[in-house]
């Protein structure tokens, strides 16, 4: 995800700094380092709904950068 959104952002000119970088890293740190017992302990229905919300912010942060733009900052 966070190559392809590179790839989006570099094309697109948006930052490094903005919200879909934050929350894709937030998603990748969580997947690369927690751990079973971690989530075991959150309960795995928990962590599981955790992961989805995370993926559904992804999604509208997404959306709000590169699709749902104002027509001013296209224009701008």
């Amino acid at each position: 995800v966070q190559n392809a959104l590179q790839i989006i952002s570099e094309a697109a000119d948006v930052s490094k700094n903005s919200r879909v970088h934050r929350l894709t890293g937030r998603l990748r740190s969580s997947l690369s380092f927690d751990t079973v017992d971690e989530m075991v302990v959150r309960g795995t229905q928990r962590y599981l709904q955790d992961i989805a919300d995370q993926c559904g912010q992804i999604h509208d942060a997404m959306y709000e950068t590169y699709i749902g733009y104002a027509v001013e900052a296209a224009l701008g």
